[in-house]
C-alpha cells in the first residue's frame, strides 16, 4: 500500500512524464524560449476605438480586437524541428506599443504570479468568461474547444477587458489612462466582464495558470491553462467509495456468521 507521500510523488512523476511526452506550448522550465508562430484571429475581430498614451500608430485609433491563435514550440522539447499539432494555443495581446508579426519569431515564456492585483483580476476574468474550461488546455491541438469563443464580439470584449486590467487599475473603460469606445456592443460587454470582477471575490481564481510570451521588438502575449482544483474533503465524513466498501464488509461478515450457525 502506498503512503500519502508515495502517492503524491507518483502522481507528480506521472504528470511530469506526461508533460515531457507531449509537445505543447507550456512544457519545459519557466523562462524557456521557443518559436512562436502567429496565425491571426482565433474567432474573428471586432473594431474598437482605443485612447491610450504612447500606443503604436497613434492615439486614439481604431484597433482590430480579439483573441489570436498560433503555435509555440519550446526549445529542446523534442528532437523534431518546427511546430507540432500539440504546440497549438490561443492567446491575447498585452502590448499596445509594438505590432504583431504575422510569422514565426523567438519568444520567451514565463509564468505570472496570480496573487498580484493584475494576476487575480486576470484569473477571475478567465474563470468568468473563458469558454470550455473543462477541456483545461489546448491539447491535442487546434481541434480543442478550450478558449473557442462563439463569436468575435465575445472574443474582442475579453481582449479589451485584458487591456484594461493590464494597463490600468480602475476596471473602467471610460476612465483612467485607457479608454475605449465603439458603435457596437464590444465595449459594453467588456465593461460587464470588468464589473463582475469588481463585484466578485478579490482573490485568484483556483486552477488557473497564466503565461506571458515576450519578445523585445514585437507584441507580447498572454495565455492561460486550467486544472480543476482538488476539493477539500471533511475527513470525518466517509467518502462514497468508503461507504460502499464498508457495506460490502458488513454483508460478508453477516454471511459468514450465518454459515457458522
Amino acid at each position: 500500500m502506498f503512503s500519502a507521500l508515495s502517492r503524491s510523488t507518483l502522481v507528480a512523476a506521472l504528470a511530469l512524464a506526461a508533460t515531457a511526452a507531449h509537445a505543447n506550448p507550456f512544457s519545459g522550465a519557466n523562462g524557456v524560449t521557443g518559436d512562436l508562430t502567429f496565425q491571426g484571429a482565433s474567432d474573428g475581430y471586432s473594431t474598437v476605438n482605443i485612447n491610450f498614451p504612447g500606443m503604436i500608430g497613434g492615439s486614439p485609433r481604431n484597433v482590430s480586437t480579439g483573441q489570436f491563435k498560433g503555435f509555440f514550440d519550446p526549445s529542446g522539447e523534442d528532437g523534431t524541428s518546427g511546430a507540432e499539432g500539440d504546440d497549438f494555443f490561443r492567446f491575447f495581446c498585452i502590448d499596445l506599443y509594438h505590432w504583431a508579426y504575422g510569422g514565426t519569431l523567438t519568444y520567451a515564456r514565463t509564468t505570472l504570479d496570480p496573487n498580484t492585483t493584475d494576476g487575480w483580476q486576470l484569473t477571475r476574468l478567465f474563470e468568468n468568461v473563458y469558454p470550455n474550461q473543462d477541456a483545461g488546455n489546448f491539447f491535442p491541438g487546434s481541434s480543442s474547444a478550450f478558449g473557442d469563443f462563439p463569436d468575435a464580439n465575445a472574443s474582442a470584449a475579453m481582449q479589451l477587458a485584458i487591456w484594461e486590467i493590464w494597463f490600468d487599475d480602475g476596471l473602467s473603460l471610460s476612465g483612467g489612462s485607457l479608454k475605449a469606445t465603439n458603435a457596437g456592443s464590444v465595449v459594453a460587454t467588456a465593461q460587464g466582464y470588468l464589473d463582475a470582477i469588481g463585484n466578485g471575490p478579490h482573490s485568484a481564481a483556483p486552477g488557473w495558470q497564466l503565461y506571458q510570451f515576450t519578445n523585445a521588438t514585437n507584441q507580447d502575449y498572454l495565455a492561460a491553462t486550467y486544472s480543476t482544483p482538488l476539493r477539500t474533503q471533511d475527513s470525518s465524513v466517509p467518502l462514497p467509495g468508503t461507504l460502499a466498501l464498508l457495506g460490502i464488509g458488513l454483508a460478508g461478515l453477516a454471511a459468514s456468521r450465518r454459515r457458522k450457525q
